[in-house]
């Protein structure tokens, strides 16, 4: 889902190529309800697509990454992705290559951008047991697969929070799991202080709460064995609050920054007036607060020049 755009995705593996048609009744309801739907090139899945050479790379001994899929056709798993407001994060993987990261990036046009997270795991494969953003500017990152310093620099202000080492778990259901045990960190923000979190991952749980988020524990481990946890199992299709993407202030108000010093009266009062509004969910009292900004000069007549 990219906003209101329903995209279904090309996946490689033979087995999930009908996997689409389960949810066929919905995307349906959700097209009569006004949403874009849209099904990526379907892949022909032939031999040619596979590396039959492939081995699992050893890359502590400095051999290089190696992928089970090559460039013959675009391919991509959607778990792949991650998307903060019009910024989107991929791993390339054993199940996304990068003719199918490239046809995304191409799809979507110049209202977004996505950035490539590079993966230090052998066996890469979706991005939400490596990468995980929990609330604006704050990130989950798991250290075995992703090296920080070499994150996007569109992250480099946010706080990266480095992810506990997974605590063991037990039982019938982890020995089928196909996972890594690094899925302790394939959360659900469902807020940006409520984090469900599963509740074999007491270690995980404390360090949330030392953050300052709100840790719910729930008993998630028997999804295990179908292939992930609480970010695989949702979707989330109807989303409420605003997209915040920034305001035009300083392109139009260059001569009046004051770079190192306080701000102005009027941008704090509008900072803390638009806080409120944005807390109680009032948007219309923000879209109505439209003062002329009493320091600087119209430079042009469009509305950009109210604050």
């Amino acid at each position: 889902m990219i906003g209101d755009e329903i995209i279904e995705s090309p996946m490689c593996w033979r087995s999930r190529y009908f996997e689409g048609d389960a949810y066929r009744s919905l995307f349906k309801e959700y097209f009569r309800g006004g949403a874009r739907w849209t099904s990526a090139p379907r892949p022909q899945l032939t031999d040619e697509l596979y590396n039959y050479d492939y081995r699992v790379p050893n890359l502590k001994a400095g051999e290089p990454m190696q992928f089970t899929v090559n460039e013959f056709e675009p391919v991509f798993d959607a778990a792949d992705f991650v998307r903060c407001g019009r910024d989107l994060f991929v791993t390339r993987s054993n199940v996304t290559n990068l003719m199918g990261i490239e046809w995304l990036r191409r799809h979507l046009g110049p209202g977004f951008r996505i950035h490539e997270i590079e993966s230090r795991c052998p066996q890469p494969m979706h991005i939400d047991s490596s990468f995980m953003p929990l609330a604006p500017g704050k990130v989950l990152v798991n250290p075995d697969y992703i090296d920080v310093e070499k994150l996007p620099a569109v992250l480099k202000k946010w706080d990266v929070l480095i992810a506990p080492r997974p605590d063991p778990v037990e039982g019938f259901m982890s020995k089928i799991s196909m996972c890594s045990p690094w899925t302790s960190i394939n959360v659900l923000a469902i807020t940006e202080k409520k984090i469900v979190v599963d509740a074999s991952q007491p270690t995980l749980i404390k360090a949330l709460k030392d953050w300052g988020f709100d840790p719910i524990p729930a008993p998630f481990l028997s999804y295990g064995p179908f292939g992930g946890s609480f970010h695989c199992a949702t979707l989330d299709v109807r989303r409420r609050g605003v997209l915040i993407l920034g305001s035009g202030n300083i392109v139009h108000n260059l001569r009046a920054m004051r770079l190192g010093r306080q701000p102005y009266d009027w941008a704090s009062a509008f900072d803390a007036s638009f806080a409120r509004n944005l807390e109680a969910r009032d948007l219309a009292a923000s879209a109505a607060d439209q003062q002329p900004v009493p320091t600087v000069p119209p430079m042009h007549c469009i509305r950009d020049l109210w604050r």
